[in-house]
């Protein structure tokens, strides 16, 4: 008999456990500060390549505010694309194939003058950290013509980014629509925050 009161004060530690667990899980999901989006990623220069994006924000500010400050990470892709250009001369071709991947880690502010209606529009800006790998080949024909073979070259940068953006409260849920310039390159995401 003396090792009930044991035991149950260990029972009345758990109960509170489990419900403390509970409490916490469900301000979580109500409180979630991380978004995640995807979308085409284009680059409209003459070596024009369209890639997808990946993005995960996580709210370093408490969500709904007039100023808001992110912490981001993002990857893009871009399938092998082909380029060919005749001289305007005549005298030969120049042309080739690039494919390119890289990873963005950095933080991004933003202002919303309405950040707690259910159409809520704001703009951004941030600052990144970006490793890229471009894997390429070009030739020209004619006089000069030569080729170079397939090689990979890979680069470190720092990069800023401005962008417009629309979050959207519907149905409990917070999405966003994002456009998006960085790197010469632009971006169309959508994304929602997540539910933990």
């Amino acid at each position: 008999m003396g090792d009930v009161p044991r035991y149950a004060h260990l029972l009345s530690a758990g109960s509170i456990g489990a419900v403390f667990l509970i409490l916490i899980t469900t301000s979580a999901a109500a409180q979630s500060r991380w978004t995640v989006s995807v979308g085409p990623d284009w680059h409209p220069g003459w070596s024009a390549s369209l890639g997808g994006r990946v993005r995960a924000e996580y709210d370093l500010i408490r969500p709904n505010n007039v100023l808001g400050l992110r912490f981001e990470t993002s990857g893009r892709w871009s399938p092998a694309s082909s380029y060919s250009y005749r001289f305007s001369d005549g005298s030969g071709t120049w042309g080739g194939t690039t494919q390119s991947f890289d990873i963005m880690l950095g933080f991004n502010a933003s202002i919303s003058p309405l950040p707690r209606a259910r159409f809520s529009p704001y703009v951004t800006a941030g600052v990144f950290g970006m490793q890229q790998w471009v894997q390429s080949s070009n030739y020209q024909t004619g006089s000069t013509g030569y080729v170079k073979p397939l090689r990979t070259d890979s680069r470190l940068a720092i990069v800023g980014a401005l962008g417009l953006g629309l979050r959207m409260r519907l149905v409990g849920r917070t999405f966003q629509l994002e456009y998006r310039i960085s790197n010469q390159r632009g971006a169309l995401t959508f994304g929602t925050r997540l539910p933990f």
